[in-house]
């Protein structure tokens, strides 16, 4: 028998939210019960990927909501590892940019060695 998509729901975010929606408005339930199964069983190929960051970014506050009512622990990792991933994207950043200065430094010193006005 086939998973009842609606009833099934584990996510007393996502029952509440059945409760207050009509038939004809279902696609913010139908999006966040895809990020339920994806917080619950895992993405599932590259296309299952794009859609869950996608609607990630669709629906943040829903997305942390589900993702700390079904899985805390889970949750408390991930924003760990993100919190340590956008810090070192920031020294990267950082690093990337001293390179750049140097370069344009050493790049300008040989322009002017070879005779060209400042």
């Amino acid at each position: 028998m086939a998973r009842k998509k609606y009833s099934d729901v584990k996510s007393r975010y996502i029952r509440n939210l059945i409760k207050k929606t009509s038939w004809k408005d279902t696609e913010k339930v139908d999006d966040l019960i895809f990020i339920e199964q994806t917080v619950l069983e895992g993405v599932r190929g590259m296309g299952g990927s794009i859609k869950y960051h996608g609607l990630r970014e669709k629906y943040p506050e829903e997305w942390r909501t589900i993702y700390n009512e079904l899985d805390p622990k889970g949750y408390r990792e991930l924003l760990k590892r993100e919190k340590a991933d956008s810090k070192q994207r920031e020294e990267d950043f950082e690093d990337y940019q001293k390179k750049q200065k140097e370069e344009q430094r050493m790049t300008q010193e040989d322009w002017l060695k070879a005779g060209g006005k400042p």
